[in-house]
């Protein structure tokens, strides 16, 4: 593992709570649902890099998520995260 990797896992292992600086980390977050909305938007709030994987249509959630990156694929329930689809949609974007 490189130092900058091991740097960003202890840091994530050191978050214990909203109080606590989310601010750069890059966080993914699965579905656009009561609680996947919920945590972007807070994550946004906290200063994190959020990205947004969903599959449903959703214009009301879409449009009042301010600063995530937001990334919707076709959905299955059989989709493993650990698919192709699923890491293609998490992988960096080159800007």
């Amino acid at each position: 593992m490189s130092e900058r990797s091991t740097q960003v896992s202890d840091r994530v292992a050191a978050l214990r709570s909203w109080h606590d600086d989310w601010s750069g980390l890059r966080v993914a977050v699965l579905g656009l649902g009561m609680t996947g909305f919920s945590v972007a938007d807070t994550l946004v709030e906290l200063g994190s890099r959020v990205r947004v994987i969903y599959g449903g249509e959703d214009p009301d959630r879409e449009r009042l998520l301010f600063g995530a990156t937001m990334r919707r694929v076709p959905t299955s329930s059989s989709l493993p995260p650990s698919s192709w689809l699923c890491r293609r949609a998490i992988a960096p974007t080159t800007r």
